[in-house]
């Protein structure tokens, strides 16, 4: 029995993922960071065996899964239950957004616009705001609600690009409006994490939504199981072949129009960042270290070729935070050194002492002074921090085997939860250069283990009988 036509873009994210670890990798040997590693040999070796790791999960779930049957491209309308998700999800945004501008100092639009202009002050002023909380212990009440139903965060973007084209007017202002509060918090600390998530999450779900879904392999086999997909009983295998090739070049295009889209809002998040990195770097006097060439400041001006050098080290002079990390010696800190947030609500509600203390990161900053909230380490050490370096490959390999999981239950079921998991994994991948990204911030860390809790605990309640099928059973 012949399976269904198989899915082109499968190894997508394997792609991807490769490419940009692969990618960050080089230019940090190319820049300024790596001869400052001093096992530099040592960083490389374990650098590829992680990505090898993770290519390995991926591939293997592909090849041990079964090939689930790919659907029609046309998505169907939401449910009540999912329009619902999406409206509170936009609630979630705006309230956090102008609770979080509130907090800071945000009292009028001049403020942000100023903030807008000078992305430095905003940024340092933001932790004079963390010490008086520090010092008062001043809890923001509305605030503190908003995070601890951070599940909402996840839902937004991933299944408003879904279900974009099924979306009311009003909806779908409602949902612009919250992002782009939520997007102005962040502009007003000059703080680039909120809009680059926006970007990934972005990214990610038009892929799942977008990406080319049929082989155009041309073989007879291929071309009959497409056949019996789409429901031809006609006897007209040539209509067939002509309704699909169609279907395959709007599939294409579409992909492309989103990839150029894509592209385009990259572009002017760079811009942006090479603007505010520039304006951090001149702020704390340290511009000289970026200079960029000649040619570059005289064409695009010595401002934002500055800015520009400071964006091609901000994702990679992680790896020399993980040189310095991979120098040190193995200290388990209780499974929860690897995971600050989860780690500060233990030591805000449960007392003692902190996790983190134990955590690779921080014991590199007592031994070399590398700064490891200032600075990156990468991934690995918060995550060698719980299971050890050699670990960490084992990790990357599960982490490999969920991403492609995750990929093809979302494309070919239209498991909504899976694409929502799918995104926040896409965070996590992206942020490999830098840190344990989804378990930074409490908000990111309440939605990851909310709903990988309901995705695991998903198949028991679908497996239990109704009050019927009891009923029928008992009688049998």
């Amino acid at each position: 029995m012949e399976g269904p036509a198989p899915d082109r873009s499968a190894r997508l994210p394997l792609k991807a993922t490769v490419a940009w670890l692969v990618g960050t990798y080089v230019l940090f040997l190319v820049g300024q960071y790596a001869p400052l590693a001093k096992n530099l040999g040592q960083t490389t070796l374990f650098a590829a065996a992680a990505v090898t790791a993770f290519a390995v999960g991926y591939l293997a779930s592909l090849r041990l899964s079964p090939s689930p049957p790919l659907p029609d491209r046309a998505v169907g309308a939401p449910s009540q239950l999912v329009r619902l998700v999406i409206a509170a999800s936009a609630l979630w945004f705006l309230a956090y957004g102008a609770f979080s501008l509130i907090e800071y100092g945000a009292l009028s639009w001049r403020d942000i616009w100023a903030s807008l202009l000078d992305p430095a002050s905003g940024y340092f002023d933001k932790f004079e705001v963390y010490r008086r909380q520090e010092a008062t212990g001043a809890v923001n009440r509305p605030l503190q609600v908003t995070v601890l139903s951070g599940a909402l965060y996840a839902a937004l973007l991933p299944l408003t690009i879904r279900y974009w084209r099924h979306l009311g007017p009003w909806l779908r202002a409602w949902i612009l409006l919250g992002v782009s509060v939520y997007a102005l918090y962040f502009v007003y600390i000059g703080t680039l994490k909120g809009l680059g998530d926006l970007l990934i999450l972005g990214a990610a779900a038009g892929a799942v939504v977008l990406a080319p879904m049929r082989s155009n392999t041309g073989d007879d086999a291929v071309r009959g199981r497409r056949r019996r997909y789409l429901g031809d009983r006609s006897g007209r295998p040539g209509v067939q072949r002509r309704r699909a090739s169609t279907r395959g070049r709007a599939q294409r295009s579409a992909f492309a129009r989103a990839g150029v889209a894509t592209t385009a809002a990259t572009l002017v998040f760079v811009l942006y960042m090479a603007f505010n990195q520039s304006a951090r770097v001149d702020h704390v006097g340290v511009a000289d270290r970026y200079q960029g060439s000649g040619v570059a400041a005289a064409v695009l001006g010595p401002r934002l070729a500055t800015g520009l050098n400071v964006v091609i080290a901000y994702p990679t002079h992680g790896y020399l935070g993980l040189s310095k990390n991979l120098a040190q010696p193995f200290e388990f800190g209780g499974g929860l050194s690897g995971f600050p947030s989860i780690a500060g609500y233990k030591v805000q509600y449960l007392g003692g002492p902190d996790p983190m203390l134990r955590s690779y990161p921080l014991r590199t900053e007592r031994a070399t002074g590398w700064p490891a909230r200032q600075y990156w380490g990468t991934v690995y050490p918060w995550l060698a921090s719980v299971v050890s370096f050699p670990g960490v490959l084992g990790v990357m390999a599960v982490i490999g085997w969920a991403a492609a999981r995750l990929w093809r239950a979302a494309r070919s079921r239209a498991d909504d939860l899976a694409l929502i998991l799918f995104c926040q994994l896409s965070v996590l991948l992206a942020y490999v250069p830098a840190n344990n990204q989804l378990f930074e911030n409490r908000y990111a860390t309440i939605a990851v283990v909310t709903l990988v809790g309901i995705y695991l605990l998903r198949p028991v309640f679908r497996r239990r009988p109704t009050g019927r099928a009891r009923s029928v059973r008992a009688a049998a």
